[in-house]
Formats: structure tokens, C-alpha cells, sequence
């Protein structure tokens, strides 16, 4: 299969963005030695107010805690406290979410790897738990990015993606909110496919995108699925 040539599928929004155009001379100076950086709301960490962190936990997920969570290493105690500068978010926090996808979901870019010859290296070689069931896994042309949530996200893409107007495919029976709060505002032409208990349609999705074509009709830039958990 051919790679996505993206510059051909960003919406015209997302062809504008750039970084800030300060952004380079505040990088190649805020680390200096000496430099007090003023610009991104940085404090010094003693200025933080809490030292540690108690947090108990119930195993059953109800009445009274059973486990009990410290967080007290100075370096993860001020991490929590200071503005996160990663535009992925928190970067211990994006590892666990994105090992955790390569577990449970196993997504289609998960490409098993050869384990190393440790007769020929010499060297011992470890797996985590995780990846140890299925041999060593590496999630290529995966990324995981953090948001402040599900819709947050959906509007992000919906912006990258689509122009004012452009045809988007969906299930016939999705998710209200993001038809009301982000593809009708943006005057997007819905097409609705019809689906069954195990979701689309392929005759259906075929069908319709065959008649957009021989009509001379624009073809759908997008489509929004509900794999998992379609309400």
C-alpha cells in the first residue's frame, strides 16, 4: 500500500498553522545558564507548595481504600506541579498511553520484530509483560497524542482535516453531539451508511461512494466510525 501523501488531505486551516514566530529564539536561549525564562509560566520548582502526594485506592473500585499510592521522588513530585511544554502532552504519561494501546488494541501498524540471537550477541535481552506474551512487538507509525478528552480530540481532527462544506461518511445511527457541536457548524454534507449488529454496511458504503462517483459528486474526505462501544 502506497504511504498517505497528507499534504494533499490537511484542510486549508490546517495549511495556515504555524509555530509562533518567537518560538526559535525562545528555545535556543531558555536553556542557557544564567537565563531566567519569563515566557512559558515556568516557576522554579522550590516554589511548588506540595512535596508529596497520598492517594488510596479501593481494589474492588468502591468503599474504603485498600492500597495506598506515595508519590514522593522530587523530580515526579515537581513534573505534576509545572506547565507541561510537550504540545503531546506529559511525556511519561504519553509512554503508558501509548504501550497500552500496543497491548490491548493491537493496532493494524503493530509489526512483530525478530527476536535478537543472544548466542551471537552475547547479551541477555528482557521484554516487558506486556509484549513478552507475543514476542517483541514495535508499534510502527503509531503516535499517541493527549487531550483534554474525546470531543476535544474529534474537533482538533475535524478542523485538520475538513473544509467548510465537505462530505464526511458516517454510521447511520453516531454519536449526536459531534454531528450537532462539530460537522453541522461546519455546514458539512452528511452521509449517513446503513449498518448492522457488527457495524457498517461494506455493500452499502460501496454502493453509495459508486454513485457519488458516476454522478460527478465530490467523494468524502472523511469518514467517523464508532468501532467499539458504538452508542
Amino acid at each position: 500500500m502506497a504511504p498517505v501523501d497528507w499534504e494533499d488531505r490537511w484542510s486549508t486551516e490546517a495549511q495556515l498553522k504555524q509555530l509562533p514566530s518567537l518560538h526559535g529564539i525562545v528555545s535556543k536561549f531558555s536553556t542557557m545558564p544564567g537565563v531566567i525564562g519569563m515566557h512559558g509560566g515556568l516557576p522554579p520548582s522550590d516554589s511548588f507548595p506540595f512535596s508529596y502526594f497520598n492517594a488510596g485506592m479501593s481494589a474492588a473500585g468502591h468503599g474504603p481504600a485498600d492500597v495506598e499510592l506515595q508519590i514522593a521522588e522530587p523530580q515526579l513530585v515537581a513534573a505534576a506541579q509545572q506547565y507541561n511544554m510537550s504540545a503531546q502532552g506529559y511525556a511519561p504519561l504519553v509512554s503508558w498511553a501509548h504501550n497500552m494501546v500496543a497491548s490491548m488494541h493491537q493496532p493494524a501498524t503493530l509489526r512483530q520484530q525478530p527476536s535478537l540471537n543472544t548466542a551471537d550477541t552475547g547479551a541477555a535481552t528482557t521484554t516487558s509483560s506486556s509484549s513478552s506474551s507475543r514476542g517483541a512487538s514495535e508499534p510502527i507509525g503509531m503516535q499517541v497524542v493527549m487531550t483534554q478528552g474525546s470531543s476535544a480530540a474529534l474537533d482538533c481532527l475535524f478542523r485538520m482535516l475538513l473544509n467548510p462544506g465537505d462530505p464526511v461518511l458516517l454510521e447511520e445511527y453516531t454519536y449526536a453531539h459531534v454531528v450537532e457541536g462539530d460537522l453541522l457548524p461546519m455546514r458539512c454534507e452528511l452521509l449517513p451508511v446503513p449498518m448492522d449488529s457488527q457495524g457498517l454496511l461494506p455493500a452499502a458504503l460501496d454502493a453509495l461512494l459508486t454513485q457519488r462517483a458516476a454522478a460527478g459528486l465530490a467523494l468524502p474526505r472523511l469518514l467517523y466510525t464508532i468501532p467499539t462501544g458504538q452508542n
